[in-house]
């Protein structure tokens, strides 16, 4: 409806500027810096998914016996059914007029407010990739765009997506940066353990780059597995 009604207002300005904003919207800093926070969470989970299945201690139920704790679980779970209808039931009484007729939907509540089933996934690296892809295409010219998609590839064993952010960051990055340097040294530390884990060709095509570095701005990266 906004298109067709620009177009017969001519309200040219306001339509450039929408299309403008949405050209632009995964360049925005709040957008950036928020998938940025999301890939750093993901990459966290995926080091210690352990810290996904952090339960606090419940202290109604300590120093109860197992059918103690039944019973208490099973008052709640009766009196969150009772909330539950009561709430529906005013949400319906709220949703008529006073003529009986409809009034527009209320906002749908957020299940998950504290992102407890996002924490539980099975895939972090796989939901990072996505915001990692959207960065770089938005974004690339941030030094930590390309820092996190080396982070997330080498995780991946993705060697040679690794490589391609690497020299990315490598223009982006002052001389000395340490965050590109401990970066380099993961990936480095990676490609040992992992290194007959991918394909000859890769290989070789690993070996060319690395020993190149010096053209990317960067001290030699040819090193021997055993260093």
């Amino acid at each position: 409806d906004f298109h067709t009604y620009c177009l017969r207002k001519n309200t040219i300005r306001a339509y450039l500027a929408m299309l403008r904003c949405e050209d632009t919207v995964y360049k925005h800093k709040f957008f950036v810096r928020a998938a940025e926070s999301i890939v750093e969470a993901y990459l966290a989970l995926f080091d210690n998914p352990a810290s996904a299945e952090v339960v606090e201690a419940d202290p109604e139920l300590e120093g109860l016996s197992e059918a103690e704790k039944k019973k208490v679980l099973k008052k709640r779970k009766k009196a969150a059914q009772k909330a539950e209808e009561a709430a529906k039931e005013a949400e319906a009484s709220k949703g008529k007029g006073k003529d009986g007729s409809k009034k527009a939907k209320p906002h749908k509540e957020d299940e998950d407010p504290d992102g407890e089933l996002l924490a539980k996934t099975e895939t972090p690296l796989e939901e990072a990739t996505k915001y990692v892809r959207r960065l770089q295409q938005h974004a690339g010219g941030r030094l930590q765009t390309q820092l996190l998609a080396i982070r997330l590839f080498t995780r991946k064993n993705k060697f040679l997506l690794v490589l391609q952010a690497a020299k990315k960051a490598a223009q982006l990055a002052p001389k000395g940066e340490p965050k590109l340097h401990l970066a380099l040294v993961q990936f480095l530390r990676r490609l040992a353990e992992a290194r007959d884990a991918f394909p000859p060709t890769v290989a070789e095509v690993v070996k060319l780059e690395l020993a190149s570095s010096a053209e990317w701005g960067l001290p030699s990266l040819a090193v021997s597995p055993a260093e």
